[in-house]
């Protein structure tokens, strides 16, 4: 709303102007430079009284606010990183860089991410920062002061003992993560490479950056020599990935079995079934001889022959329905870790299913509401209805 005269001398006003220049009185709000009612105390807009109000200054001789305010948010997808500011006029051109290193990734938004990406330097990142107006000083550390600023809404990363787990597997060179402890605790290739698979995104999300290129994907499982139909196949249909074009994400779920995969990583009960550079699984005890392999040949030869007296009443149960008849008798009743339930199985029922093999049936019973889980003072989940 523009003025022309003044509403008690009728003197001609200036744009500019806040007060009359012939009568003195005040024809604008101080803080919003709205233009005052006649007679008004206060502000009609902004409620500032009159007479008081923020500093101002001209800008091609018209009168502008230095409190002026302007909000930036930026989101992302499940559980990643929100970013909400409210800056002046007078910073805002300053601010395109800064949100470009956030968006990018290229500065850390928790002192618990690891410490992968080197690209943007801390002081550098400090200075952007304090010439926006998001903190006072440069001299603050970036960690600190982006989760300080940031907090309301945000969705904080896990916890830093994956990051601290995932340090030991993957070692940065250059730009790329480069697997170095490739004791995943896999009970086949097949199983290694979706291990690597979901461990390799879950490192580049802890670092921010959700969503990697298949080809990063790809590169990294070439160099383990397991990469093939199966992988491609997998990476395509898993309920683990999102998969948009050429970017990869874990879902939901792929965050879950991640952790769970870590969890048995550091699990010295379990074994590391599987050796990255083998074709088969990992056996006890010396290569058989000549000799031997024929007195296991022949022994194998009596097996078969007395499986086929046996009637199909005594077909071994699959794992998933060994977990629904475990449920049906009541075994979960009282909390029940992976190996209390081995253990069962094995001595009780004579089923050896190792660990890997009934973990993710016990994951998909959790999610489908079957059982529950929560994890004890040691750290391990315990099972139970």
């Amino acid at each position: 709303m523009e003025i022309q005269v003044c509403f008690k001398c009728e003197s001609k006003l200036p744009d500019r102007a806040i007060y009359c220049p012939n009568c003195a009185v005040q024809v604008r709000c101080k803080n919003c430079l709205d233009v005052l009612e006649q007679d008004a105390k206060a502000c009609v807009i902004c409620g500032t009284l009159t007479g008081e109000g923020g500093e101002h200054k001209t800008t091609n001789g018209v009168a502008s606010s230095s409190v002026a305010p302007n909000t930036i948010e930026f989101r992302e997808t499940h559980k990643s990183r929100s970013l909400r500011a409210t800056f002046t006029d007078e910073v805002g051109k300053d601010l395109n860089k800064t949100v470009n290193l956030l968006l990018s990734s290229r500065i850390r938004i928790n002192n618990n991410l690891p410490q992968f990406s080197e690209e943007v330097g801390a002081d550098e990142q400090k200075q952007l920062l304090a010439t926006t107006g998001i903190i006072e000083t440069p001299d603050e550390d970036i960690g600190t002061v982006i989760d300080s600023t940031i907090s309301d809404g945000v969705q904080q990363p896990p916890e830093k003992k994956d990051t601290d787990r995932l340090s030991k597997i993957f070692r940065l060179e250059g730009t790329q993560l480069k697997l170095i402890d490739p004791r995943l605790k896999a009970n086949s290739k097949v199983d290694f490479a979706r291990r690597l698979s979901i461990l390799f995104l879950y490192a580049h999300a802890l670092n921010g950056k959700t969503r990697v290129p298949r080809s990063d994907l790809n590169n990294v499982l070439n160099q383990c020599s397991v990469y093939d139909s199966n992988a491609r196949k997998w990476i395509s249909n898993t309920p683990h990935l999102l998969v948009d074009n050429d970017l990869l994400e874990l879902s939901v779920l792929g965050r879950e079995r991640a952790i769970e995969i870590l969890d048995e990583i550091v699990n010295p009960d379990l074994p590391n079934s599987w050796e990255l550079g083998t074709t088969s699984r990992k056996r006890n005890g010396r290569r058989g001889s000549a000799e031997d392999k024929t007195t296991e040949g022949a022994k194998s030869n009596s097996k078969k022959s007395s499986k086929k007296s046996k009637t199909t009443s005594s077909r071994k149960l699959g794992p998933t329905q060994l977990l629904d008849d475990l449920i049906t008798q009541g075994f979960f009743n009282e909390k029940r870790i992976l190996n209390d339930i081995i253990k069962h199985s094995s001595s009780s029922l004579a089923y050896h299913y190792k660990p890997n093999q009934l973990s993710p049936i016990l994951t998909r019973f959790v999610r489908d509401k079957k059982l529950k889980r929560e994890k004890n003072s040691d750290g391990q989940y315990e099972y139970f209805t």
